[in-house]
């Protein structure tokens, strides 16, 4: 999850190269934690008086202040995200300023909070995208998972707003216990509005500032997660692209892993940052032992510390040489979150991958 989440075919060697260079290219402002809706698996929205524990949230001013230092740095492109970010003071004049520097913003909500006058602002000046979760398919699934029943009719309705005015969206969803079993209506919607929906079976385990622990019956275990997640692939892909998809997994492990580059294989730390809602700028939005106060050091040497730390972060040796290395989709992020550190393997992504490996291989192959 950052600025650069589905790039574009044109900005991939772009970005590849600012990976190599190790140049900021793409970058997320957190602007706060505090959310209209309190959904059971999320590790971000704490509650006013959680957030005043930890510190203040940041000025308009403070972060136009920051990306001018990142302009400059080389990043381009920028998500705003929360929390809700439609909850943070003053987010139309931050929206706008950055995109007055040259800044292509792509904007993470809910939708629950956008409305006509919000949408022609946005219009007048375009984001890259508006990426829109969509929690469930019924305002009885808002209730239950989210415990904002009215939350389904005004995301719609943000949905349609945004599409009347022509701007790019993109749907994500989580699939949990709570929604589990709505996965085709889900896909349903995205297919009605013509968009792309992105659903996710795994859940990080996080609990970012909150002082309680993730609750695990927030998510699916991994054998029901493995499921879903092949329920997910067969309804998003073409008959063909399923064949390709299950081909791959499949013949892409090896006698012995992949144990050449120790680093992480992902972009934090290397071509794309996080800046938390009290300033700590990290690699990513789960990782956050490694990384210096922004607002207080400046960018150009939060960035420079970034770089240097995350080279000394690397994933497990067992992860390394596991030969089912190509398939698992464990990352540095899941690895510290689900064990506390990066010297163990994820029991939880081990479980997924070899369940999802034992339900393709017990199908039966369909023609094209």
């Amino acid at each position: 999850m950052d600025a650069l989440d589905s790039i574009l075919k044109i900005e991939e060697r772009l970005v590849l190269k600012a990976t190599q260079a190790h140049i900021p290219i793409g970058g997320t402002f957190e602007l706060l934690p505090l959310c209209n809706m309190n959904c059971d698996m999320c590790f971000i929205r704490l509650d006013k008086a959680e957030m005043e524990k930890t510190g203040r949230l940041r000025s308009v001013d403070e972060w136009l202040e920051i990306a001018s230092q990142m302009k400059e740095a080389g990043t381009l492109f920028v998500l705003l995200t929360g929390g809700e970010p439609f909850l943070y003071p003053g987010f139309m004049r931050l929206y706008k300023g950055l995109r007055k520097m040259g800044m292509i913003v792509t904007i993470n909500t809910n939708g629950t909070l956008i409305n006509e006058e919000i949408v022609k602002e946005l219009a007048k000046d375009k984001p890259r995208r508006v990426n829109v979760t969509l929690y469930g398919a019924s305002q009885e699934t808002y209730q239950k998972l989210c415990h904002y029943p009215q939350g389904f009719d005004r995301t719609i309705k943000a949905i349609e707003l945004l599409l009347k005015y022509h701007i790019d969206v993109k749907l994500n969803g989580t699939i949990v216990p709570a929604n589990q079993n709505e996965i085709q209506q889900l896909q349903d919607i995205a297919d009605h509005y013509g968009l792309y929906m992105k659903m996710d079976t795994y859940i990080y385990p996080g609990n970012k500032e909150r002082e309680r622990q993730f609750d695990e019956n927030a998510r699916l275990t991994a054998t029901e997660a493995a499921k879903k997640s092949i329920e997910v692939k067969k309804r998003e892909y073409s008959q063909e692209k399923y064949n390709q998809y299950k081909w791959h997994m499949l013949n892409s492990c090896h006698q012995e892993g992949i144990k050449e580059d120790k680093c992480l294989s992902c972009r934090a730390g290397k071509s794309a940052f996080w800046i938390t809602w009290y300033g700590q700028m990290t690699s990513c939005i789960f990782i956050k032992t490694v990384g210096l106060n922004v607002f207080e050091e400046g960018f150009d040497k939060s960035w420079k510390y970034l770089v240097e730390k995350m080279k000394n972060v690397h994933m497990p040796e067992g992860c390394l040489s596991c030969q089912k290395r190509e398939v698992c989709q464990v990352c540095g992020a899941s690895v510290y979150l689900e064990t506390g550190g990066f010297e163990e393997k994820p029991r939880y992504m081990c479980e997924y991958t070899d369940e999802i490996l034992k339900n393709l291989m017990g199908e039966k192959d369909e023609k094209d």
